[in-house]
């Protein structure tokens, strides 16, 4: 049974409290509406970002087997491609339309490098001296973060600029990862700490 993408709306209802001695006050009531996003071919979608204009990113499972990122804009789903590989996901987008995630970089090659996609083309983010990267946020000035490997194989945490890719660092132990960046660009992430013994927020 194929589960298509959907999304939860809130409906906003007004209720007025009175009380005997009390001045009224307003109180805002949410509640959601479920609306099926579908994708081509009722294949199994997943979403996994949502724009401040409604636009959600996810992925669907393409012709051949095959996971393809993409884009639910106006009533229709787009699939986005791959940068050569099968496979690739997009985890977020803005109200620009500029979709980031990840995408294996050739046919045969497990190796996944974060992605932006323009609304024309996928482009590679690269990593920063390793052999991977994933992009999971962009904010509305279109910095994106995420996590790229060394030449050591450590990760870290990076910001995307739109031209270059700037590690973050991290907690003091050897890996960390960006997961959202917000308008201001504040990054929130998680990271190992000194002595490899724990991951903490960041």
């Amino acid at each position: 049974m194929t589960k298509p993408w959907a999304v939860a709306a809130p409906i906003v209802g007004m209720s007025l409290l009175f009380g005997l001695a009390a001045a009224p006050q307003a109180r805002a009531d949410f509640r959601y509406s479920v609306t099926e996003l579908g994708d081509p071919g009722g294949r199994l979608g997943q979403a996994l970002g949502v724009s401040e204009l409604g636009q959600v990113a996810g992925y669907l499972n393409a012709p051949g087997n095959v996971v393809h990122a993409a884009i639910y804009d106006r009533g229709a789903v787009r699939d986005l491609g791959t940068l050569g590989g099968l496979h690739s996901t997009a985890t977020g987008v803005n109200s620009a339309g500029l979709v980031v995630g990840y995408s294996h970089v050739a046919a045969g090659n497990l190796n996944n490098h974060a992605f932006l996609h323009d609304g024309t083309s996928m482009r590679d983010l690269g990593t920063l001296g390793g052999s991977t990267s994933s992009a999971a946020g962009i904010n509305e000035a279109g910095a994106v973060v995420g996590s790229a490997t060394l030449a050591n194989g450590q990760s870290r945490a990076f910001v995307h600029d739109g031209t270059s890719m700037r590690s973050l660092g991290t907690l003091g132990g050897v890996h960390s990862y960006g997961t959202a960046i917000n308008d201001a660009g504040q990054v929130a992430g998680y990271s190992r700490i000194a002595g490899n013994t724990a991951f903490h927020a960041l």
